[in-house]
């Protein structure tokens, strides 16, 4: 990977290359978006908090925080690595101009923003707009900017790998890491690459109010285990229950992979949030229907012993930049599949176990830590948090939070990607199940 550090340019931009998490996003956005992702978040205010000189001025302050909303991404040549290019704000009137062009008012629901985010044509995000913000309404003196904070990429911050013993030991580990990345069941998808057919991503969201959130999150803690590793034995329970439809007597394990948010782990010299610092892992489970409620915990608890060694093991840094160059080699070469370190021709090789994952989740916890009501005006009233990206045809992502002390369970697919019927099939049958052992209610 080429030096990732910021330095001046001759046209008074500051660039960086792109690291290795950043390039495997980026490669597979261009040229419909895949992969741009969007939050939207709803509440209640006064109309004068939203004026477009407010809005501007708060929107301005948070790009001077966060410097890599107001890059833009060079991409000149197929033989070079993607750049950053940041040119600051000469003065306040400079940074309100800025950001005034990466700001929408609108009238649209949240329902229409979202879709339009989903399905729409990308208008608004591209290599030269990287962030952009709506305020949508369906009924000062000069600012003082904080200093612009650039942030390295995630890969420059975790362990260096040059010693020879180092990446020895980390590539071991990685190896050792997919080898146990074990499963062979997918949703069914069809083979619908007509670009006549136009992409349809829907968007569905299941609520839990407040009290059955409340005896969801008290019978978890009884059992020993969080809710998103409950979460994660509802995903693969609804599946065990189709697949003899659809995948006959299939008994290899069923493989979700979800995210791991590094930013605990890592160095506390950035001052901005705003990078990515994502590394990945999967949990394999059984794939044949639970016979009881206590099989049912014992899956959550294997989700859980698999996360808690993913997460707490001394090699996670070195894996993620492992895990980190190989997506970026795997999106540069226009593929999904992991790269293979080459072996000597010798060396005697087992055919490797199927790796095929059934979904991935995103599961984002409790949002009430982050969006505290009590942070807001009493006139400002939180209403809703929704967020995901743009997917590819048969794109499917799975979403839960806590909002407002509720759980949320939200899916995302691209529908002609996928057999009529079946995902409308599978998320009863989570929701089915979440009944029947969050709630215990048959």
């Amino acid at each position: 990977m080429p030096s990732t550090q910021w330095t001046a340019s001759i046209d008074g931009s500051i660039q960086r290359y792109l690291g290795d998490s950043e390039l495997a996003f980026y490669m597979q956005s261009n040229p419909d978006g895949i992969g741009d992702m969007f939050t939207h978040v709803g509440l209640n205010a006064p109309s004068h908090y939203f004026t477009p000189e407010r809005v501007c001025i708060a929107w301005a302050i948070l790009r001077a925080s966060h410097a890599l909303m107001q890059c833009t991404v060079l991409n000149l040549s197929n033989d070079e690595r993607p750049k950053y290019s940041f040119i600051p704000p000469k003065d306040a009137e400079d940074a309100l101009s800025e950001a005034n062009r990466a700001l929408s008012f609108s009238t649209l629901s949240k329902e229409e923003l979202i879709d339009d985010c989903l399905n729409g044509p990308r208008t608004l995000l591209s290599d030269e707009h990287l962030s952009h913000l709506t305020i949508s309404q369906t009924d000062p003196s000069v600012p003082e900017f904080q200093q612009n904070i650039l942030p390295p990429p995630l890969e420059s911050m975790l362990p260096s790998l040059e010693a020879p013993w180092k990446r020895a030991i980390s590539s071991v580990n990685f190896l050792q890491c997919q080898q146990r990345e074990i499963g062979n069941h997918t949703l069914p998808r069809v083979q619908n690459n007509s670009i006549s057919i136009a992409k349809r991503t829907r968007f569905i969201v299941h609520l839990f109010n407040e009290q059955d959130t409340r005896v969801i999150l008290q019978l978890c803690k009884a059992k020993g285990v969080s809710v998103n590793n409950a979460i994660l034995a509802l995903c693969a329970v609804s599946w065990a229950r189709m697949k003899s439809t659809h995948s006959g007597e299939n008994l290899m394990p069923i493989l979700l992979y979800t995210a791991i948010n590094m930013r605990n782990s890592l160095p506390k010299t950035v001052e901005t949030f705003w990078f990515l610092a994502l590394t990945y892992y999967t949990i394999s489970l059984p794939s044949y229907p639970p016979n009881s409620p206590l099989a049912f915990w014992h899956r959550a608890s294997m989700a859980k012993e698999q996360t808690t060694r993913a997460v707490k093991s001394k090699l996670l840094l070195n894996r993620a930049s492992l895990i980190a160059a190989n997506r970026a080699k795997a999106s540069s070469a226009g593929t999904t599949n992991t790269i293979k370190p080459q072996l000597p021709p010798h060396a005697r090789v087992d055919p490797p176990a199927p790796s095929r994952a059934l979904l991935g989740l995103s599961l984002l916890g409790n949002l009430d830590s982050l969006y505290k009501q009590s942070d807001y005006s009493p006139q400002v009233k939180l209403l809703s948090f929704r967020g995901a990206s743009k997917l590819k045809r048969g794109g499917l992502l799975f979403l839960a939070q806590t909002f407002r002390n509720q759980l949320e369970f939200h899916l995302v697919w691209e529908e002609t990607g996928f057999e009529e019927g079946i995902i409308e099939k599978w998320w009863e049958g989570v929701i089915t199940a979440s009944h029947e052992y969050l709630l215990q209610r048959k």
